[in-house]
């Protein structure tokens, strides 16, 4: 597992881990698009009919469109004034900012963090790509509980990355002790298996 680990720790593999997550949330969205589109609305955009069943109506398919963040939570109305792709391109890079200041500053063996910010990047990219072209974020997958009239909002792959990638950054002290801290055999001493294994 440290081993697996660490061949993920270069910067290539972060690069490849980047773009294979913008990648994986495009070539959904599209598939959702053109798979899932089936009702042609007045706005000029695609719909679903009906939703499509993956696990009973505990997790469904249905074709949407988000002109708000993550799960449709509307920031951008705290400043009106503000085109919504304006204001979210302005909010992304801010937060590109921030977490390219953490990247540098936590280097190895702090993989838990890197890894997180490399996952919030990814899905940020992602959902601001669809905003560049659409003007607004494609949403596709839906889950829930049965016969319940509420759900939960819908989302994409690219929210799945941030949700995933903020967890990694909460939690990365925790992770990352147990990833890469062992204990000398000896004395008990924890030993960092980074620093063991150069």
């Amino acid at each position: 597992m440290k081993r697996f680990v660490k061949s993920l720790s270069s910067f290539k593999s972060h690069i490849a881990l980047l773009a294979g997550g913008i990648l994986a949330d495009q070539l959904s969205k599209l598939g959702a698009v053109h798979g899932l589109g089936d009702l042609l609305m007045s706005d000029g955009f695609l719909y679903s009919r009906r939703p499509f069943e993956i696990v009973g109506q505990w997790i469904e398919l249905n074709l949407a469109y988000n002109k708000g963040a993550a799960f449709s939570v509307t920031p951008q109305k705290l400043l009106p004034f503000l085109h919504p792709t304006l204001f979210f391109t302005l909010i992304t890079f801010c937060a590109f900012g921030a977490l390219a200041v953490l990247y540098r500053r936590r280097p190895m063996p702090h993989f838990s963090t890197r890894l997180g910010v490399i996952l919030v990047v990814s899905g940020g990219i992602g959902n601001l790509l669809d905003r560049w072209r659409l003007g607004r974020v494609v949403d596709f997958i839906s889950v829930g509980l049965p016969d319940m009239p509420w759900r939960w909002p819908t989302f994409n792959v690219a929210d799945s990355l941030i949700c995933v990638g903020v967890g990694f950054l909460v939690l990365a002290d925790n992770l990352d002790v147990s990833l890469f801290k062992t204990r000398d055999s000896a004395g008990g001493v924890p030993v960092d298996v980074a620093e063991t294994a150069k």
